[in-house]
């Protein structure tokens, strides 16, 4: 038998949640399911109940699951970290493995495999989708700690922003700039932190502590 648990599901899709929920409450080894829309509610739940497990959308509105998933590592590490998504590209998939985190799965997963990996993931062992795996094995080089690096303060501005979740505009009215500015500035940083998205850059910056 695995180890019972309690689980916090944290997915923005209400019918998605809805169905994950119901299908995991039947599964005898779970003790209990709460739910939260976006990851700031995740977060106010964390800080109220305990979980021995967390299934975790990558992207969702008001805070992203990779921004989540950074501050349960730090406050929380007994918890264990499962992060679903609809994309399995090469950069994201390195990114949440540098992260840290104990599973990744793709939303198209079928709900025997998914008991599966969660189970195999409360035991202590880690557990990645087969075309994940492929990816992270692939890539050695870069499943290590990148390098550190240097942030000019005009740079580190619109980083702050960016991690507080500012668009672009708002970005370029609060710091008197044009938005093709804000999006250059972005592009530097993407390049130097070797990055192919916002929510990647918003990770390597928490993770590495570039703020």
């Amino acid at each position: 038998m695995p180890n019972r648990a309690s689980i916090l599901l944290c997915e923005d899709e209400k019918l998605l949640r809805t169905t994950l929920a119901e299908l995991m409450r039947k599964w005898s080894w779970v003790d209990a399911i709460d739910t939260a829309a976006n990851g700031e509610e995740a977060l106010l739940m964390l800080e109220k109940n305990n979980y021995e497990l967390l299934l975790l959308d990558v992207n969702m509105p008001i805070r992203n699951g990779i921004s989540v998933a950074q501050v349960v590592l730090k406050t929380k590490p007994n918890i264990r970290i499962v992060m679903l998504t609809n994309h399995d590209g090469d950069a994201l998939i390195l990114t949440l493995y540098r992260l840290g985190i104990h599973g990744f799965l793709l939303k198209d997963t079928e709900p025997a495999q998914l008991e599966l990996a969660l189970q195999t993931v409360m035991s202590g062992v880690n557990y990645f989708a087969p075309s994940v795996l492929k990816v992270i094995n692939a890539n050695p080089q870069k499943t290590a700690q990148l390098p550190d690096i240097n942030v000019a303060p005009r740079h580190k501005q619109v980083l702050e922003l960016l991690v507080k979740g500012r668009s672009p505009k708002e970005i370029a009215e609060k710091l008197s700039m044009s938005v093709n500015t804000v999006n250059s500035y972005k592009s530097d940083m993407m390049e130097l932190t070797r990055t192919q998205t916002t929510i990647e850059l918003i990770a390597y910056v928490q993770k590495n502590g570039i703020l």
